[in-house]
């Protein structure tokens, strides 16, 4: 083994130089794909009212409390 550490570490930072480079040539070309919406994912997604008044936001919460 340590015979051949000398080439070893080099095959290595190579095989690790190569890789880094092709993420950084790959980065730019992996792109998220756009989510999209149903009509009423608004409507889902969105804070319900409260029916008995004014709900308090989680700040407001904390501060009260």
């Amino acid at each position: 083994m340590t015979e051949n550490a000398v080439v070893l570490g080099a095959v290595g930072s190579i095989v690790f130089l190569i890789g880094c480079a092709f993420g950084i040539i790959m980065a730019p070309l992996k792109r998220d794909k756009p989510v999209a919406l149903a009509p009423d994912a608004i409507q889902q997604i969105a804070q319900q009212q409260s029916k008995n008044g004014a709900a308090l936001t989680t700040v407001e919460f904390i501060r009260v409390r």
